[in-house]
């Protein structure tokens, strides 16, 4: 019992070193996407043709990334889709330096083509565009997304 209790012991250990050694390559958190109507008021239903703002808080943690960022560069791809179908993308850009957090918005208007029902945002953090950074093109963060509602026509 003892041997086995140390074997998952020691593979807990390994399992977490390697997240954490996977969260080191990912400088940015993107955390706390939020969705708000054009007033700022954070809703779960929308109707089509409703302007919609997406926010998203990013951090450059100090332990995650060394060196340090200093200014760095880094663009947020937002994909909106419903039922794998994306209607609506946008990127946003910025710089940032280790140990600041910032929050940044995109707004699009809902529509009218699209099905009432659950639609998706997924926000994603890259170094630049593959256009602009070529091979050096990679991922900054873990993706996070938000969902919303939207009702009737």
């Amino acid at each position: 019992m003892k041997n086995r209790l140390t074997l998952v012991t020691i593979v807990s250990l390994l399992a977490s070193l390697g997240a954490s050694a996977a969260l080191a390559e990912k400088p940015l958190l993107l955390y706390y996407p939020t969705i708000t109507d054009a007033k700022g008021i954070p809703r779960m239903e929308y109707h089509v043709g409703e302007k919609v703002c997406v926010w998203i808080t990013v951090y450059a943690s100090p332990v995650r990334y060394v060196p340090p960022l200093v200014k760095a560069p880094f663009k947020i791809l937002v994909v909106v889709e419903t039922r794998g179908i994306a209607y609506a993308f946008g990127v946003v850009s910025g710089t940032i330096t280790t140990g600041q957090t910032k929050t940044y918005s995109f707004n699009f208007t809902i529509p009218k083509e699209v099905p009432p029902g659950f639609h998706v945002v997924k926000l994603m953090a890259w170094n630049g565009l593959i256009s602009d950074v070529l091979a050096g093109w990679k991922p900054l963060a873990t993706p996070v997304g938000a969902s919303f509602l939207v009702v009737g026509r």
